[in-house]
């Protein structure tokens, strides 16, 4: 197994409030010789690097770097365009903070992208599902046509650089030993969780209002950050739907995992990426827009056995694709080819 260096984030409160990450991580370490180099908090961008990449291989001898990526954490790792071992980032949100990234990608000589949200386009290049604004706009790399069904975001990035680097696109995972069917009476028929800015989020927004004081819909919510992981995990295990709007990204988010996995039925709009994560409307997913999404509700909660068919559905793609078991060894496996 290849020795790897993982700097990442704490896990303090919402400095890393992506949970896959963590639980990602410690996978790696149960299957591959990890060394964990963690950025603490109160860390800001502005402060000293706290790695110098020299140091590490010096002591440990790493085959490979991962820097698991946030607004901070590539900032606090210096000298890494002078070591020679396999330099790889891992990039939850591609799109945010595209530039530093890219400028800290061509001064690193970082070797791979792992981009969680980087799926293909299969659909027209008209509707392409790019609405950004500035300061994350990517309306240059918007398609006259589809080039190999990817989507352009790595495009973008590629020509911010002078050298040429590899693009994987890495889902997201979901660790089913704690996002699982807990055994609880689903009392909440609807749960709806995260961000709720309308900019980015119009669609989860527009659901919540429908839905909220609906007299034949229970309606639950839980506002980004207002909530432990554990009471988020006893939510998705006590309600019998998450709806969600896909933002306006058009990825599909981690709560269609984290919700497959606990049994809940998601009831979702169509994310661009749905192919590359095999989630099928109406197989094992719901596929919503904002004029149906009360109707669709309504029909699942008088529909049991039709809804419960599709929650198995989606709970044997997650076995089968998604879990964290699964991640770890595909990461594994890309950091062995590329050492080659």
């Amino acid at each position: 197994m290849p020795k790897i260096a993982y700097v990442h984030a704490s896990s303090i409160g919402t400095y890393n409030y992506y949970l896959v990450f963590q639980h990602l991580r410690e996978e790696l370490a149960r299957i591959a010789d990890v060394k964990f180099y963690t950025v603490p908090r109160p860390w800001e961008e502005n402060d000293p690097p706290l790695f110098d990449a020299r140091k590490i291989v010096q002591e440990f001898e790493p085959d490979a770097i991962i820097i698991g990526v946030n607004n901070t954490v590539h900032r606090s790792i210096s000298h890494m365009k002078d070591i020679n071992c396999l330099k790889i980032m891992m990039s939850d949100d591609p799109h945010n903070w595209l530039e530093r990234q890219a400028k800290f990608m061509e001064k690193s000589k970082i070797d791979i992208m792992l981009m969680m949200n980087y799926g293909k386009w299969y659909g027209k290049p008209e509707d392409y599902p790019i609405f950004w604004k500035e300061p994350f706009t990517l309306a240059s790399a918007r398609p006259k046509e589809i080039y190999g069904g990817m989507i352009p975001i790595a495009d973008k990035y590629q020509r911010l650089l002078n050298y040429q680097c590899k693009f994987i696109n890495f889902p997201e995972s979901v660790n089913t030993d704690f996002f699982k069917d807990r055994g609880y009476v689903r009392d909440c028929d609807v749960f709806n969780s995260g961000s709720f800015c309308s900019s980015v989020y119009p669609l989860r927004c527009l659901i919540y209002e429908k839905l909220k004081n609906h007299p034949k819909i229970k309606c639950c919510i839980q506002p980004r950050f207002a909530y432990s992981w554990n009471e988020y995990a006893d939510m998705l295990a006590r309600t019998k739907m998450l709806t969600e709007g896909v933002g306006v990204f058009g990825y599909t988010s981690q709560r269609f995992f984290q919700a497959m996995a606990s049994k809940a039925l998601v009831v979702a709009s169509l994310p661009y990426d749905n192919i590359d994560n095999h989630f099928i409307p109406n197989e094992n997913f719901v596929e919503i827009n904002k004029d149906n999404v009360v109707e669709k509700v309504l029909y699942y909660l008088k529909h049991e056995d039709e809804r419960k068919k599709i929650v198995e559905s989606a709970y044997q793609i997650i076995l089968k694709y998604h879990t964290v078991q699964i991640r770890a060894r595909q990461l594994i496996d890309i950091i062995k080819e590329n050492l080659k």
